[in-house]
């Protein structure tokens, strides 16, 4: 989508969403679903293997640091204790993504459920330890995927 944002400007969130779900398909063949029902309601991106959520996603357009740390409590609605894998895929159409970056990883160390932030090998993407609401002891990872395709 970075490489080729032109292709994708005029998509919106859906159609962006089952493009990543096709790609993931290649790998995890039948095995990933988008607007799939996990735990309380409907996740944007949901791999399951041998009969277990193997990644739970939500999808979203950047529209501000509030917005984001909603989104994370969105995706704590859709999830169980078991989930351990969590992401985000934030597409963002305005310039200057490393303020943006910087926003966003502001705003996920005030989150309560915020543990501490992990290496990331790539710009462009945060990861961090959260810990599952009302048990502490349980840590989950949550990615952070910023796709940048501005307008």
């Amino acid at each position: 989508m970075e490489q080729s944002p032109e292709a994708f400007s005029q998509l919106d969130e859906e159609a962006r969403r089952q493009v990543l779900r096709t790609s993931l398909n290649t790998h995890y063949v039948g095995q990933t679903a988008a607007e799939a029902f996990n735990y309380r309601g409907k996740t944007d991106i949901l791999v399951q293997w041998e009969g277990q959520a193997l990644f739970v996603a939500e999808c979203k357009f950047w529209t501000g640091a509030k917005d984001f740390t909603e989104t994370i409590d969105q995706l704590f609605r859709y999830v169980t204790w078991r989930d351990t894998k969590l992401a985000l895929v934030i597409f963002v159409e305005e310039k200057g993504l490393s303020a943006l970056l910087e926003k966003a990883r502001e705003a996920l160390q005030i989150h309560p459920q915020f543990s501490d932030m992990r290496s990331v090998p790539h710009e462009g993407e945060l990861r961090a330890t959260m810990t599952w609401p009302g048990d502490s002891a349980r840590q989950v990872s949550l990615h952070c995927l910023f796709v940048h395709t501005p307008r």
